[in-house]
Protein backbone atom coordinates (compact mmCIF):
# COMPACT_ATOMS: atom_id res chain seq x y z
CA UNK A 1 0.00 0.00 0.00
CA UNK A 2 3.05 2.31 -0.28
CA UNK A 3 5.24 3.43 -3.19
CA UNK A 4 8.30 2.11 -1.34
CA UNK A 5 6.73 -1.34 -1.27
CA UNK A 6 6.23 -1.19 -5.04
CA UNK A 7 9.88 -0.20 -5.50
CA UNK A 8 10.95 -3.02 -3.19
CA UNK A 9 8.96 -5.54 -5.25
CA UNK A 10 10.41 -4.22 -8.51
CA UNK A 11 13.96 -4.53 -7.17
CA UNK A 12 13.21 -8.15 -6.23
CA UNK A 13 13.14 -9.16 -9.90
CA UNK A 14 16.65 -10.13 -10.96
CA UNK A 15 17.72 -10.59 -14.56
CA UNK A 16 19.07 -14.09 -15.08
CA UNK A 17 17.03 -15.47 -12.16
CA UNK A 18 13.68 -16.62 -13.59
CA UNK A 19 10.60 -17.02 -11.44
CA UNK A 20 9.13 -20.52 -11.77
CA UNK A 21 5.34 -20.49 -12.10
CA UNK A 22 3.37 -22.39 -9.47
CA UNK A 23 1.62 -24.36 -12.23
CA UNK A 24 4.99 -25.73 -13.38
CA UNK A 25 5.95 -26.77 -9.84
CA UNK A 26 2.53 -28.37 -9.26
CA UNK A 27 2.79 -30.32 -12.53
CA UNK A 28 6.26 -31.62 -11.63
CA UNK A 29 5.09 -32.65 -8.15
CA UNK A 30 2.12 -34.50 -9.64
CA UNK A 31 4.40 -36.26 -12.14
CA UNK A 32 6.70 -37.30 -9.29
CA UNK A 33 3.78 -38.72 -7.26
CA UNK A 34 2.58 -40.68 -10.30
CA UNK A 35 6.07 -42.04 -10.84
CA UNK A 36 6.63 -43.33 -7.30
CA UNK A 37 3.01 -44.51 -7.04
CA UNK A 38 0.96 -45.99 -9.92
CA UNK A 39 3.83 -46.13 -12.42
CA UNK A 40 6.19 -47.85 -10.00
CA UNK A 41 3.40 -50.29 -9.03
CA UNK A 42 2.71 -51.08 -12.70
CA UNK A 43 6.45 -51.49 -13.43
CA UNK A 44 7.22 -53.98 -10.65
CA UNK A 45 3.92 -55.89 -10.96
CA UNK A 46 3.30 -56.05 -14.70
CA UNK A 47 6.69 -55.58 -16.35
CA UNK A 48 9.28 -56.96 -13.93
CA UNK A 49 6.75 -59.20 -12.19
CA UNK A 50 8.83 -58.89 -9.03
CA UNK A 51 7.13 -56.76 -6.34
CA UNK A 52 10.25 -56.94 -4.23
CA UNK A 53 12.02 -54.86 -6.91
CA UNK A 54 10.32 -51.77 -5.50
CA UNK A 55 13.13 -51.72 -2.94
CA UNK A 56 15.34 -50.70 -5.89
CA UNK A 57 13.00 -48.74 -8.17
CA UNK A 58 11.57 -46.52 -5.44
CA UNK A 59 14.94 -45.27 -4.03
CA UNK A 60 16.22 -44.93 -7.57
CA UNK A 61 13.28 -42.64 -8.49
CA UNK A 62 13.87 -40.51 -5.38
CA UNK A 63 17.59 -40.14 -6.14
CA UNK A 64 17.01 -39.30 -9.83
CA UNK A 65 14.33 -36.70 -9.10
CA UNK A 66 16.33 -35.11 -6.27
CA UNK A 67 19.46 -34.88 -8.40
CA UNK A 68 17.47 -33.45 -11.31
CA UNK A 69 15.81 -30.83 -9.08
CA UNK A 70 19.17 -29.85 -7.61
CA UNK A 71 20.81 -29.49 -11.04
CA UNK A 72 17.85 -27.57 -12.46
CA UNK A 73 17.82 -25.17 -9.52
CA UNK A 74 21.51 -24.36 -9.93
CA UNK A 75 21.07 -23.90 -13.66
CA UNK A 76 18.11 -21.54 -13.21
CA UNK A 77 19.15 -19.65 -10.06
CA UNK A 78 22.90 -19.57 -10.67
CA UNK A 79 25.77 -19.27 -8.23
CA UNK A 80 26.35 -15.52 -8.40
CA UNK A 81 25.55 -12.85 -5.84
CA UNK A 82 23.30 -10.27 -7.51
CA UNK A 83 22.25 -6.70 -6.71
CA UNK A 84 19.47 -4.37 -7.84
CA UNK A 85 19.80 -0.81 -6.55
CA UNK A 86 18.25 2.63 -6.92
CA UNK A 87 20.06 5.72 -5.67
CA UNK A 88 18.63 9.22 -5.37
CA UNK A 89 21.11 12.06 -4.76
CA UNK A 90 19.73 15.49 -3.82
CA UNK A 91 21.76 18.70 -4.03
CA UNK A 92 20.76 21.90 -2.28
CA UNK A 93 22.82 24.19 -4.50
CA UNK A 94 22.33 27.32 -2.40
CA UNK A 95 22.93 25.57 0.94
CA UNK A 96 25.83 23.42 -0.40
CA UNK A 97 24.29 20.26 1.07
CA UNK A 98 24.10 16.79 -0.48
CA UNK A 99 21.85 13.92 0.59
CA UNK A 100 21.93 10.44 -0.88
CA UNK A 101 19.45 7.59 -0.43
CA UNK A 102 19.90 4.05 -1.70
CA UNK A 103 17.38 1.20 -1.87
CA UNK A 104 18.79 -2.22 -2.72
CA UNK A 105 17.84 -5.88 -2.96
CA UNK A 106 20.40 -8.67 -2.90
CA UNK A 107 20.04 -12.22 -4.18
CA UNK A 108 22.27 -14.71 -2.37
CA UNK A 109 23.24 -18.03 -4.04
CA UNK A 110 24.05 -19.59 -0.68
CA UNK A 111 23.07 -19.38 2.95
CA UNK A 112 25.44 -16.93 4.60
CA UNK A 113 25.69 -14.16 7.17
CA UNK A 114 26.94 -10.97 5.55
CA UNK A 115 28.52 -7.73 6.69
CA UNK A 116 26.62 -5.00 4.84
CA UNK A 117 27.79 -1.42 4.27
CA UNK A 118 27.52 1.34 1.68
CA UNK A 119 30.46 3.37 0.36
CA UNK A 120 28.99 6.61 -1.10
CA UNK A 121 30.66 7.80 -4.28
CA UNK A 122 30.36 11.14 -6.06
CA UNK A 123 31.86 12.21 -9.41
CA UNK A 124 35.29 13.85 -9.30
CA UNK A 125 33.71 17.22 -10.05
CA UNK A 126 31.87 17.13 -6.70
CA UNK A 127 34.24 17.23 -3.76
CA UNK A 128 32.71 17.00 -0.28
CA UNK A 129 34.39 19.01 2.47
CA UNK A 130 34.40 15.85 4.63
CA UNK A 131 33.59 12.15 4.16
CA UNK A 132 29.82 11.54 3.98
CA UNK A 133 28.02 10.39 7.13
CA UNK A 134 26.14 7.16 6.44
CA UNK A 135 23.36 5.18 8.11
CA UNK A 136 22.51 1.64 6.90
CA UNK A 137 19.37 -0.34 7.73
CA UNK A 138 17.04 -3.10 6.57
CA UNK A 139 14.15 -2.04 4.33
CA UNK A 140 10.77 -3.33 5.45
CA UNK A 141 7.69 -3.98 3.34
CA UNK A 142 4.89 -1.48 4.16
CA UNK A 143 1.37 -2.80 4.55
CA UNK A 144 -0.50 -5.83 5.86
CA UNK A 145 0.54 -8.36 3.22
CA UNK A 146 2.48 -11.51 4.12
CA UNK A 147 5.83 -10.33 5.39
CA UNK A 148 4.59 -6.74 5.72
CA UNK A 149 5.51 -4.61 8.71
CA UNK A 150 1.82 -4.17 9.61
CA UNK A 151 0.84 -7.80 9.04
CA UNK A 152 -1.39 -9.14 11.83
CA UNK A 153 0.50 -12.44 11.69
CA UNK A 154 4.22 -12.29 12.45
CA UNK A 155 6.16 -15.00 10.56
CA UNK A 156 8.53 -17.11 12.66
CA UNK A 157 12.21 -16.20 12.27
CA UNK A 158 14.04 -18.38 9.76
CA UNK A 159 17.33 -18.14 11.61
CA UNK A 160 17.72 -17.95 15.40
CA UNK A 161 20.80 -15.72 15.60
CA UNK A 162 20.30 -11.92 15.48
CA UNK A 163 22.49 -9.53 13.54
CA UNK A 164 24.00 -6.31 14.87
CA UNK A 165 24.67 -2.71 13.90
CA UNK A 166 28.03 -0.97 14.21
CA UNK A 167 28.38 1.77 16.79
CA UNK A 168 28.00 4.50 14.14
CA UNK A 169 25.07 2.69 12.46
CA UNK A 170 26.98 2.68 9.17
CA UNK A 171 27.35 -1.11 8.97
CA UNK A 172 25.26 -4.23 9.66
CA UNK A 173 27.07 -7.33 10.84
CA UNK A 174 26.05 -10.97 10.56
CA UNK A 175 22.95 -10.38 8.41
CA UNK A 176 21.62 -13.83 7.38
CA UNK A 177 20.30 -14.54 3.87
CA UNK A 178 19.08 -18.02 2.95
CA UNK A 179 20.04 -19.95 -0.18
CA UNK A 180 18.51 -18.42 -3.35
CA UNK A 181 16.71 -15.85 -1.21
CA UNK A 182 16.65 -12.06 -1.28
CA UNK A 183 16.95 -9.34 1.32
CA UNK A 184 16.27 -5.59 1.14
CA UNK A 185 18.39 -2.77 2.53
CA UNK A 186 18.36 1.00 2.53
CA UNK A 187 20.98 3.62 3.37
CA UNK A 188 21.12 7.38 3.70
CA UNK A 189 24.14 9.63 3.68
CA UNK A 190 24.79 13.36 3.93
CA UNK A 191 27.70 15.62 3.09
CA UNK A 192 28.61 19.23 2.37
CA UNK A 193 29.64 20.01 -1.20
CA UNK A 194 29.14 22.59 -3.92
CA UNK A 195 27.95 20.90 -7.13
CA UNK A 196 29.47 22.49 -10.25
CA UNK A 197 26.15 23.45 -11.81
CA UNK A 198 24.97 27.05 -11.93
CA UNK A 199 21.48 28.41 -12.40
CA UNK A 200 20.29 31.98 -12.70
CA UNK A 201 16.53 31.64 -12.60
CA UNK A 202 13.75 34.14 -12.05
CA UNK A 203 9.98 34.09 -12.03
CA UNK A 204 8.36 36.37 -14.56
CA UNK A 205 5.08 38.21 -14.09
CA UNK A 206 3.17 35.30 -15.64
CA UNK A 207 4.78 32.96 -13.05
CA UNK A 208 6.81 31.21 -15.73
CA UNK A 209 10.56 30.63 -15.40
CA UNK A 210 13.31 32.35 -17.32
CA UNK A 211 17.07 32.27 -17.02
CA UNK A 212 19.94 29.92 -17.78
CA UNK A 213 21.48 26.71 -16.40
CA UNK A 214 25.15 25.85 -16.90
CA UNK A 215 26.47 22.28 -16.53
CA UNK A 216 30.04 21.71 -15.30
CA UNK A 217 29.37 18.34 -13.64
CA UNK A 218 31.69 16.33 -15.86
CA UNK A 219 28.85 14.37 -17.51
CA UNK A 220 25.78 15.07 -19.62
CA UNK A 221 22.27 15.40 -18.25
CA UNK A 222 19.84 13.60 -20.55
CA UNK A 223 16.05 13.67 -20.45
CA UNK A 224 16.14 16.07 -17.53
CA UNK A 225 13.07 17.87 -16.21
CA UNK A 226 12.99 21.25 -14.49
CA UNK A 227 10.04 21.58 -12.11
CA UNK A 228 8.74 24.93 -10.90
CA UNK A 229 5.35 25.85 -9.49
CA UNK A 230 2.84 23.82 -11.53
CA UNK A 231 5.09 23.60 -14.59
CA UNK A 232 7.78 21.27 -15.84
CA UNK A 233 10.32 22.19 -18.52
CA UNK A 234 11.66 19.17 -20.46
CA UNK A 235 15.39 19.42 -21.19
CA UNK A 236 16.33 16.68 -23.70
CA UNK A 237 20.08 17.26 -23.34
CA UNK A 238 22.28 19.49 -21.19
CA UNK A 239 25.82 18.68 -22.26
CA UNK A 240 28.80 18.84 -19.95
CA UNK A 241 30.36 22.29 -20.27
CA UNK A 242 27.26 23.63 -21.98
CA UNK A 243 24.35 25.80 -20.93
CA UNK A 244 20.71 26.10 -21.84
CA UNK A 245 18.24 28.95 -21.77
CA UNK A 246 15.11 28.36 -19.73
CA UNK A 247 12.20 29.95 -21.55
CA UNK A 248 9.09 29.11 -23.53
CA UNK A 249 11.13 27.41 -26.27
CA UNK A 250 11.42 24.41 -23.92
CA UNK A 251 7.65 23.95 -24.36
CA UNK A 252 6.69 23.61 -20.69
CA UNK A 253 3.80 21.39 -19.65
CA UNK A 254 1.90 21.23 -16.42
CA UNK A 255 3.58 18.80 -14.04
CA UNK A 256 0.40 16.75 -13.77
CA UNK A 257 0.20 16.41 -17.55
CA UNK A 258 3.78 15.17 -17.67
CA UNK A 259 3.62 12.82 -14.68
CA UNK A 260 0.27 11.26 -15.54
CA UNK A 261 1.27 10.79 -19.21
CA UNK A 262 -1.77 12.67 -20.47
CA UNK A 263 -2.46 12.45 -24.19
CA UNK A 264 -4.94 14.17 -26.45
CA UNK A 265 -7.30 11.75 -28.19
CA UNK A 266 -9.52 13.85 -30.43
CA UNK A 267 -10.97 16.52 -28.18
CA UNK A 268 -10.44 14.47 -25.03
CA UNK A 269 -7.40 14.53 -22.76
CA UNK A 270 -6.78 11.00 -21.49
CA UNK A 271 -4.82 10.24 -18.34
CA UNK A 272 -2.76 7.04 -18.24
CA UNK A 273 -3.78 5.12 -15.13
CA UNK A 274 -1.00 4.32 -12.71
CA UNK A 275 -0.17 0.62 -12.49
CA UNK A 276 0.50 -0.34 -8.86
CA UNK A 277 1.86 -3.72 -9.99
CA UNK A 278 4.34 -2.31 -12.50
CA UNK A 279 8.03 -3.13 -12.08
CA UNK A 280 9.19 -0.11 -14.13
CA UNK A 281 11.83 1.27 -11.75
CA UNK A 282 12.14 4.66 -13.48
CA UNK A 283 8.39 5.22 -13.36
CA UNK A 284 8.21 4.27 -9.67
CA UNK A 285 11.17 6.52 -8.81
CA UNK A 286 9.52 9.38 -10.68
CA UNK A 287 6.39 8.99 -8.57
CA UNK A 288 8.43 8.82 -5.36
CA UNK A 289 10.14 12.11 -6.24
CA UNK A 290 7.00 14.14 -7.05
CA UNK A 291 3.85 12.20 -6.08
CA UNK A 292 1.74 15.21 -5.08
CA UNK A 293 2.35 16.94 -8.42
CA UNK A 294 0.77 13.90 -10.08
CA UNK A 295 -2.28 13.97 -7.81
CA UNK A 296 -1.00 12.02 -4.82
CA UNK A 297 -3.01 9.07 -3.53
CA UNK A 298 -5.90 9.90 -5.87
CA UNK A 299 -3.68 9.06 -8.83
CA UNK A 300 -1.31 6.33 -7.59
CA UNK A 301 -3.75 4.73 -5.09
CA UNK A 302 -0.65 4.21 -2.95
CA UNK A 303 0.54 6.15 0.06
CA UNK A 304 4.03 7.61 0.37
CA UNK A 305 4.66 7.67 4.09
CA UNK A 306 7.48 5.19 4.63
CA UNK A 307 10.09 7.11 2.60
CA UNK A 308 8.09 10.32 2.23
CA UNK A 309 11.13 12.58 2.61
CA UNK A 310 11.91 11.93 -1.07
CA UNK A 311 8.84 13.96 -2.10
CA UNK A 312 9.87 17.45 -3.22
CA UNK A 313 6.48 18.47 -4.58
CA UNK A 314 6.12 21.20 -1.95
CA UNK A 315 9.47 22.83 -2.77
CA UNK A 316 8.51 23.76 -6.31
CA UNK A 317 5.64 25.86 -4.98
CA UNK A 318 7.80 27.69 -2.43
CA UNK A 319 10.19 29.65 -4.60
CA UNK A 320 12.44 26.75 -5.57
CA UNK A 321 13.08 25.00 -8.88
CA UNK A 322 14.09 21.33 -8.97
CA UNK A 323 16.05 19.81 -11.84
CA UNK A 324 15.70 15.99 -11.91
CA UNK A 325 17.49 13.54 -14.23
CA UNK A 326 18.69 9.98 -14.42
CA UNK A 327 22.47 10.02 -14.81
CA UNK A 328 25.05 7.52 -16.05
CA UNK A 329 27.45 7.61 -13.10
CA UNK A 330 28.54 4.70 -10.88
CA UNK A 331 26.83 5.90 -7.70
CA UNK A 332 27.41 4.40 -4.26
CA UNK A 333 28.95 0.96 -3.86
CA UNK A 334 27.35 -1.62 -1.59
CA UNK A 335 29.83 -4.02 -0.03
CA UNK A 336 29.09 -7.45 1.39
CA UNK A 337 31.86 -8.78 3.61
CA UNK A 338 33.98 -5.91 2.32
CA UNK A 339 33.67 -6.98 -1.33
CA UNK A 340 31.61 -5.18 -4.01
CA UNK A 341 29.19 -7.10 -6.18
CA UNK A 342 30.52 -7.88 -9.67
CA UNK A 343 29.44 -5.24 -12.17
CA UNK A 344 27.91 -7.80 -14.55
CA UNK A 345 25.60 -8.94 -11.73
CA UNK A 346 24.58 -5.42 -10.76
CA UNK A 347 21.65 -3.35 -12.03
CA UNK A 348 21.86 0.23 -10.82
CA UNK A 349 19.65 3.26 -11.40
CA UNK A 350 21.03 6.65 -10.26
CA UNK A 351 18.93 9.84 -10.16
CA UNK A 352 20.19 13.34 -9.39
CA UNK A 353 18.07 16.28 -8.26
CA UNK A 354 19.29 19.86 -7.93
CA UNK A 355 17.35 22.44 -5.93
CA UNK A 356 17.86 25.99 -7.20
CA UNK A 357 16.72 29.29 -5.69
CA UNK A 358 14.44 31.40 -7.90
CA UNK A 359 14.36 35.19 -7.91
CA UNK A 360 10.74 36.24 -7.58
Amino acid sequence: NDLTGQLRSALDQFSGVPMIAFSVVATLVLAYLLWIGPIDFWLVRKVLKRPIATWITFPLAVVVVSAGAYAAAYRLKGRELRENSVELVDFDVEGRLVRGTAWSNFFSPQAAAYQVELAPELPDSIRPTAPPRTIVSWMGLPGEAIGGMSSPVAPPPLLPRPYHFSENLDRMEGVPISTWATKSFTARWTAEAAPPIDANLREEIDRMLSGRIENRLGFDLRDARLYYDRWVYPIPLLEDGGSIAVDQTLQPLTARTMLTLQKMVGDQQNVTSYNEESSDVERIAQMMMFPELAGGHRYTRLSHGYQGFTDQSALVGQGRAVLAARVEVPGGQWRLDGKPVKMENRRHWVFYRFVFPVER
